[in-house]
């Protein structure tokens, strides 16, 4: 099966533009853990968590107060059914704490179905993750394994991988690798898209691998697309024209890279760059 990818178009290549910080020579590795969602006991106080909005004004508060933390806003007929929706079933979850749930009954009244159309939502349930005021994905279905992904990619906790939001701060990290020159450590520089299936689907890992390797290995992660598409500049600098990608870097030199979202193939690569300092 070929790895799936998304493309970018309209790049213009220039020079490319790179570059942190001891090792150990023993590396323990055993499984990649997969993605399961902790449950805490059914209790009251979980459904307090979920925040339900009856309008556009009360819609519009609720992202406001998130500030920078994750939204997922679920919609749902009024309806009863008798499995709870899935922001309340995601709400009991200790590690899903820096996210925040809203719900809206889609047919409730006029103002939740002018709610409705005004966020493009033709069918329910749907579902939409907003992170500072904005719209970042909207997704007919939804399982509760899918979140944790997509919690991780888009939410606030990274463990060990350096967020890379502008230019700036490439070039301090790029300072700090060429500063830290002889250390030997591998930076593994991971670039995507904020809409790229393939980039969600192993970012997880990485962030398993940040804590993992974090003796031998620095991993920063640069979305292309934020900063209002500023980042771009620095794909196209790389000759990046698919995402996700990973370039290698050790001590300002750029070693190579690898395209694509397959978690052993990535392993191998990092491994090999490892062996060879």
């Amino acid at each position: 099966m070929g790895i799936s990818l998304i493309s970018l178009t309209n790049f213009i290549p220039p020079k490319p533009c790179l570059s942190l910080t001891p090792k150990s020579k023993h590396h323990h590795f055993t499984f990649f853990p997969k993605a399961t969602l902790r449950k805490n006991k059914k209790s009251p106080s979980s459904f307090h968590k979920v925040q339900e909005v009856h309008s556009i004004t009360e819609f519009e508060t609720a992202l406001i107060q998130a500030k920078d933390s994750l939204v997922l806003v679920e919609f749902i007929p009024t309806a009863r059914s008798q499995t709870p929706p899935l922001t309340v079933q995601l709400s009991q979850s200790q590690q899903n704490d820096g996210v925040c749930f809203v719900l809206v009954k889609a047919d409730e009244s006029e103002e939740t179905k002018a709610l409705c159309r005004r966020e493009s939502v033709k069918r329910i349930p749907h579902y939409n993750f907003y992170k500072n005021e904005k719209k970042l994905l909207e997704k007919s279905r939804l399982k509760a394994e899918e979140f944790i992904q997509y919690e991780q990619y888009y939410g606030n906790s990274h463990g060990s991988v350096i967020q890379l939001r502008c230019m700036d701060d490439v070039d301090r990290l790029m300072m700090a690798d060429r500063t830290a020159a002889g250390c030997g450590k591998v930076l593994v520089l991971n670039l995507g898209l904020s809409t790229c299936g393939p980039c969600v689907k192993i970012y997880p890992t990485i962030v398993w691998l940040s804590a993992q390797m974090r003796d031998d290995v620095v991993f920063a992660r640069l979305i292309g697309d934020d900063n209002d598409g500023r980042n771009m500049e620095f794909l196209r600098n790389n000759y990046v024209v698919r995402v996700p990608a990973f370039l290698f870097i050790r001590n300002g030199e750029l070693l190579g890279s690898y395209v694509g979202s397959q978690k052993a193939l990535l392993v191998k690569e990092i491994f090999g760059y490892i062996e060879r300092s």
